[in-house]
């Protein structure tokens, strides 16, 4: 597993195993919780500052009784081992599209015409805990190629 795969990092400094037969991965950039299903497809859970983890120096980790209580440089902090993200998904704004002729503020909605091959598309989300737990993805729908 790597970042390919969805691990926060690549750089791992320590793993542990839990009583639910769940991996937990250390990194230099955070705690990943892994869980296998029966055919070995993962699902990888990243916690961060919005789960009660400040900080990604984590020395030790140990389980008991569906908590986690992790070491780090900030202290002994104690966590559900089951945590599910509190988080909803962040609204997305559009700040401006910019094409070849026209710039656009603020857009509702962004449609193309066939012949509008170059675009600028500038947004934004608001995070109040850590701009860094902000992912972007993307999806062009509409669309139709002819070979």
């Amino acid at each position: 597993m790597n970042t390919t795969n969805g691990l926060i990092s690549n750089i791992c400094e320590k793993a542990y195993v839990d009583e639910k037969e769940r991996l937990w991965v250390n990194t230099d950039k955070g705690l990943s919780r892994i869980t296998f299903d029966d055919r070995m497809h993962s699902s990888i859970y990243h916690f961060s500052a919005a789960d009660g983890v400040p900080s990604h120096m984590i020395n030790n980790i140990t389980f008991g009784e569906g908590k986690a209580f992790l070491a780090t440089s900030n202290g002994i902090i104690m966590i559900n081992q089951d945590q599910v993200s509190k988080n909803q998904p962040y609204k997305v704004y559009f700040l401006k599209a910019v094409f070849k002729d026209s710039i656009v503020y603020y857009p509702k909605k962004i449609s193309l015409k066939y012949n509008q091959n170059n675009a600028q598309i500038s947004y934004t989300a608001i995070s109040y805990l850590d701009e860094k737990d902000i992912k972007y993805k993307y999806l062009l729908s509409g669309t139709e190629m002819t070979l």
